[in-house]
């Protein structure tokens, strides 16, 4: 496998990077320190300890422009990416590369999970000097029906499976989780450590559906109700047999023709809908059977 060269850190000033706990509860992932690089290749994990200054700036500006938090003070948000390459055009640098935040909390004796985000981005530099760069801006794609064409517009071509097969995403998941594991344990109580590990892995809010990003799917299911004037939740009916409770997001088509469908609780319903890169299921055409 190709070497992919991954760099997270802890947005927040820590003073501490990481704890003594013994590589049976750390997995198969080191002690975490702020600003190293990790490189994934062939199904391991490791340490490096070079940082370019482009690294440095793509970190800082993650942690002042893009970082998601919901608790203030208490939060401490933890974020990894995968560095698809970088583009020279217009005298400026276009930095492509996937990033997963989230945010944690430590209240009341408990781990309480807060913001999160996993999703592609362009971040736009532009020299400073000879060595140094300054963040213009970033970009992300926009939600709903429009994301696999933002992509497209956003990310050379090149990039595009890897961005729609979300190639590195449970990976980046697995190092926000274990520095996070790091960072509340190098504190907490001997006797607390085993309880907060359990919280922070069992924390897993990944879509039942599987497949490729804008792949079209079909399916069929029971209505429960309308969230909002631009979604509904379901219970889909999955090929293993079970039953899973899902949001859909309407399509603009579907939007403006729902409420002709005039469906009620119940009603059983076919439907062909994607899933994009920020976890949505969008509804392409929705039909009521009974």
């Amino acid at each position: 496998m190709k070497k992919i060269v991954l760099l997270f850190l802890c947005l927040a000033l820590l003073t501490a990077a990481g704890c003594d706990m013994g590589n049976s509860q750390l997995m198969s992932v080191p002690k975490i320190e702020i600003n190293k690089l990790i490189v994934v290749g062939n199904q391991s994990i490791e340490q490096v300890n070079e940082q370019t200054s482009l690294d440095e700036i793509i970190s800082s500006y993650l942690a002042q422009k893009v970082a998601f938090k919901v608790f203030s003070d208490k939060g401490v948000v933890f974020e990894a990416h995968e560095l698809y390459g970088t583009e020279e055009k217009d005298e400026k640098t276009y930095v492509y590369i996937w990033s997963v935040q989230q945010e944690y909390a430590y209240i009341d004796n408990e781990i309480v999970r807060g913001a999160g985000a996993s999703m592609p981005l362009v971040i736009i530099l532009e020299k400073s000097g000879e060595d140094g760069y300054d963040t213009i801006t970033h970009m992300a794609p926009q939600d709903g029906e429009r994301y696999i064409s933002s992509v497209k517009k956003l990310f050379p071509e090149k990039y595009h499976d890897r961005i729609f097969e979300r190639t590195h995403a449970k990976e980046l998941e697995e190092i926000v989780k274990q520095k996070a594991i790091n960072y509340f344990t190098s504190s907490a109580d001997e006797n607390k450590a085993p309880e907060i590990i359990e919280e922070i892995n069992k924390d897993d809010t990944s879509l039942a559906i599987e497949g490729k990003d804008g792949e079209m799917l079909k399916g069929t299911g029971t209505y429960i109700g309308q969230i909002d004037g631009n979604s509904i939740e379901v219970e889909l009916n999955m090929d293993s047999g079970e039953k899973v409770i899902q949001a859909f997001r309407f399509s603009d088509s579907v939007k403006a023709e729902f409420d002709n469908l005039a469906l009620e609780t119940g009603d059983v319903i076919e439907l062909t809908y994607i899933k994009n890169g920020y976890d949505q299921l969008v509804i392409m055409s929705i039909e009521k059977i009974s």
